[in-house]
């Protein structure tokens, strides 16, 4: 950038008249001023001419809706719809009141049977009728001698008896000809206890006859289960059955004979501490003409059976009444030997 121009020289002396001399030449540069304050803005200049028109830009966001506008005026109604098609029928109305009764006709001809109404439903029950005469109770004559603990298996054994059967109880204490025809003679049922194998039941010849010839005629004899008991069975029927112990539950087995209240018993036994039942095996140690068939088995043993002679039944039940009462419920127990009571 040039700098300012330098201080003008001193002016020459004036020439003589005349013609002016030639000027003379420049002296040189002097040294460059002091920067002056800036000059004044200049007057605005006119406006540059109009640029090409800019790309339109894309649309931004839409903004937030507006307010609802005033609400219109009502419009005329419009024209009514074309008739809808006919609904349903309503409900039947209720019955009118009927008219005063016609003058009877004359009686027409039979016309033919028609087929046979559906049957009606059952009517209401009646009222009760009057009770009717009380049965007589069953009467069980209980052998109470030698081997039958008084205080515990026995007494037990007779409570579950009479609970059961609704039974009237006697009791007889010998097998002997004098106690037993007694017993058979007045009796339904002779129910025998748990027995102990000492000491054992004497029986005399003449009493195991009577006793087999009780069953026959229809009789029952019910036997409390023990070692005891077994071996009493065995001395009067002739039987070889083997006591055999059992703790494994034991299950209904349905004999051959049909149609027995066992059916409607408990199908499953608890095998408490002192069941003690007989091998499976040797029940076929009876004599001609007799039946003797399992009715509650565990494994190869079992644990209630029943022998048959002639129209009468000994049934066997291996429970020890004394220790299931004081261990278990002994009520499956006693639907067993309801059943040996209606058998």
């Amino acid at each position: 950038m040039p700098g300012p121009p330098g201080a003008p020289g001193s002016t020459g002396r004036p020439g003589s008249s005349g013609l002016a001399g030639r000027p003379g030449s420049p002296g040189p540069r002097g040294p460059a001023g002091p920067v002056g304050p800036p000059g004044k803005a200049g007057f605005e200049g006119p406006p540059g001419p109009r640029g090409p028109a800019g790309t339109q830009g894309s649309p931004g966001p839409f903004g937030p809706p507006g307010p609802p506008g005033v609400q219109g005026p009502v419009g005329q109604p419009g024209k009514d719809g074309a008739t809808g098609a006919q609904g349903p029928a309503g409900a039947p109305g209720l019955p009118g009141v009927p008219g005063p009764k016609g003058k009877e006709g004359v009686a027409g001809s039979i016309g033919p049977a028609g087929p046979p109404g559906q049957v009606g439903l059952n009517g209401n029950a009646g009222p009760p009728g009057p009770p009717g005469p009380v049965g007589k109770p069953t009467r069980v004559a209980v052998y109470w001698g030698d081997g039958v603990d008084r205080l515990r298996e026995g007494r037990l054994f007779v409570d579950s008896v009479v609970r059961v059967a609704g039974a009237e109880i006697t009791y007889f204490y010998h097998f002997d000809k004098a106690d037993l025809s007694i017993a058979m003679r007045t009796n339904h049922i002779i129910a025998i206890p748990p027995l102990q194998p000492s000491p054992k039941p004497k029986v005399c010849d003449e009493c195991r006859n009577g006793l087999l010839g009780y069953v026959q005629q229809g009789h029952k004899i019910l036997v409390g289960g023990g070692k005891g008991s077994l071996l009493w069975i065995n001395d009067v029927f002739g039987t070889a059955l083997i006591p055999a112990a059992i703790t494994d539950p034991v299950r209904y087995t349905p004999p051959k004979l049909k149609n027995t209240p066992f059916i409607d018993a408990a199908g499953n036994l608890p095998a408490v501490n002192g069941v003690m039942g007989a091998t499976t095996r040797s029940l076929g140690s009876h004599k001609p003409k007799q039946r003797l068939e399992p009715l509650y088995t565990a494994g190869a043993n079992s644990a209630v059976f029943y022998l048959q002679s002639g129209q009468g039944f000994l049934v066997y039940y291996g429970f020890n009444w004394f220790t299931g009462a004081a261990l278990a419920d002994i009520s499956h127990w006693e639907s067993a030997l309801a059943a040996g009571v209606k058998l």
